[in-house]
């Protein structure tokens, strides 16, 4: 018997060092598991089918008569369903209490929440720096670099800052007091809307946020059914937008795919 069967074995007898692959781990309890970056790298594979799965609508994601909001200046004081833009009968409150229990459980869920992780050989603090990173990985790869930690720069550490520094670059923003924007002579690659690259991106940078860190692939997982939204704000008003990869990540832990 070896390893591989993910049994729990005697310290005094395993033979993890003879029969592991070099991608799986002997944790505390003498178990065989692989490790968060070779989960990953069998969940980006499938990444195409995924989207597939979210586009047709056919696997159920969520209860509609529960709804929990999230954006990164969140109120975690709420109960789930009383904050903004969220609802929730009494009856399945019982459920939600171990979620309440978790400090800025909203704000976590959000691309912004800062919680390194690592993607494409590169550690990052956020999925909005992946996001914003990947505009410019073909065209510009040193400016892309600047976006994760490895580049040890004041860009990789703020997602604001990178959300400024991948946003359409005709305009200014407001930055710590100046205006500031990214040069004009870096453009966004031609084809990462056209190519989808823009949908795999937010998918993938999920998929390794929630991998590589159990604390909020738990969070996630106990947000159990209920249909989580996040508001996108422009002068016309707020634009509530469905989850639908947040939660589809969800099915895939509860599914025991990862």
């Amino acid at each position: 018997m070896s390893c591989k069967s993910r049994r729990i074995f005697n310290p005094k007898t395993c033979r993890y060092n003879k029969t592991c692959k070099a991608s799986y781990g002997r944790n505390k309890q003498f178990e065989c598991a692989k490790n968060a970056h070779e989960k990953l790298s069998i969940l980006i594979e499938s990444t195409d089918k995924y989207l597939a799965d979210i586009a047709s609508g056919d696997i159920p994601l969520s209860d509609d008569r529960i709804v929990l909001c999230y954006i990164s200046t969140s109120d975690s004081l709420p109960f789930p369903g009383e904050g903004e833009n969220e609802k929730m009968s009494d009856v399945y409150k019982i459920d939600y209490e171990p979620l309440h229990g978790i400090e800025n459980w909203r704000h976590k869920l959000s691309n912004f929440w800062i919680q390194p992780f690592m993607l494409f050989g590169k550690n990052w603090a956020s999925v909005e720096h992946v996001y914003q990173a990947c505009k410019f990985m073909k065209g510009h790869p040193d400016f892309y670099h600047q976006f994760s930690l490895d580049s040890n720069s004041e860009l990789s550490k703020d997602p604001r800052l990178s959300k400024i520094m991948g946003a359409d670059n005709t305009k200014k923003r407001w930055y710590n007091g100046a205006k500031i924007r990214r040069s004009l002579d870096i453009a966004i690659d031609a084809d990462f809307y056209s190519s989808r690259m823009s949908e795999k991106v937010i998918l993938m940078g999920s998929l390794a946020k929630f991998c590589y860190n159990e604390d909020l692939k738990n969070l996630l997982n106990l947000t159990n059914h209920a249909t989580i939204v996040h508001p996108v704000y422009s002068t016309a008003g707020a634009d509530i937008q469905v989850q639908y990869g947040l939660m589809y990540i969800r099915h895939l832990i509860q599914t025991n795919v990862f």
